[in-house]
């Protein structure tokens, strides 16, 4: 690395370039100046992974580059990787296949994901405290319990129970709400 500071094309009026100093960013030709926060990566060496070529016939080899040796797995889809293709993310072991594919969040993420079951389940039983609020999330709660009732499932635990248990709540307080306006109307 040289001992000159490096420069960076700027906003600068007279179209110079800055001159970067820690903490500063300064033009070489009007001396316009302004706060510079420079990333470490800015000044860091590049580091150059080089992969090793296989040593013998019995060693597992990179998915990508069957001429090179394994020296990593990644974390989504077991696949073996060499220090090319290993690609740290966040702490796991990635390779190119699953960052470009999106399955560079961990499976943690995903069991906090919205569950409708749940959620019409709770609409069907909470209102039963106040009872009139029934008359709004009966319906809603059957109309979760329809519109998911073929959702594929995920990794995210579902629970069958719950969602037979709230159609069939949700569709006992329609049933009543139907049944009291009738009795209403028809005296």
């Amino acid at each position: 690395m040289s001992n000159k500071s490096p420069t960076l094309n700027g906003p600068c009026s007279c179209g110079g370039r800055y001159l970067l100093t820690p903490g500063r960013a300064q033009c070489e030709v009007c001396k316009d100046g302004y706060q510079f926060v420079e990333f470490p990566a800015f000044r860091a060496e590049r580091v150059v992974t080089k992969p090793h070529e296989l040593a013998g016939g019995d060693d597992a080899t990179c998915f990508f580059h069957a001429q090179n040796q394994a020296e990593g797995v990644c974390s989504s889809c077991g696949r073996f990787l060499c220090p090319v293709c290993a690609v740290d993310f966040g702490g796991r072991v990635l390779c190119p296949a699953c960052i470009a594919g999106g399955k560079t969040s961990p499976a943690r993420v995903e069991r906090d994901k919205w569950i409708a079951d749940t959620t019409a389940l709770w609409l069907a039983v909470l209102p039963l405290i106040a009872w009139p609020l029934t008359i709004a999330t009966a319906p809603a709660a059957f109309a979760l319990v329809l519109l998911n009732w073929n959702k594929p499932a995920s990794i995210v635990r579902r629970f069958r129970w719950q969602r037979w248990v709230a159609g069939a709540l949700s569709l006992a307080q329609i049933a009543g709400w139907v049944w009291l306006f009738v009795e209403m109307f028809s005296k």
